[in-house]
């Protein structure tokens, strides 16, 4: 499963965009269509976890993914993507 997406410009990865909200917001709620907002999740997460089950997702500073069911009794954080080498 692939899981991925925009997080804060680093010196290695000058092209990302800085987000204040860090929760990923559907389109169906009013979220925006923008890089800022885009998370990479396989069809199983997407149409099962997110939308059928409710879970909410939140990217975090280091790159790295948080899922919450909704009931908010289960957090799972995915690590950050690989450093580049120099």
């Amino acid at each position: 499963h692939s899981a991925g997406g925009p997080g804060k410009p680093t010196r290695s990865n000058p092209g990302r965009a800085p987000r204040s909200d860090p929760t990923i917001i559907p389109r169906s709620q009013g979220g925006p269509t923008s890089l800022t907002n885009l998370l990479l999740l396989c069809t199983f997460h997407h149409l099962i976890a997110v939308h059928r089950w409710g879970w909410g997702i939140v990217l975090l500073p280091d790159g790295a993914v948080t899922a919450t069911s909704p009931d908010r009794s289960r957090i799972l954080r995915s690590h950050g993507p690989p450093s580049r080498a120099a």
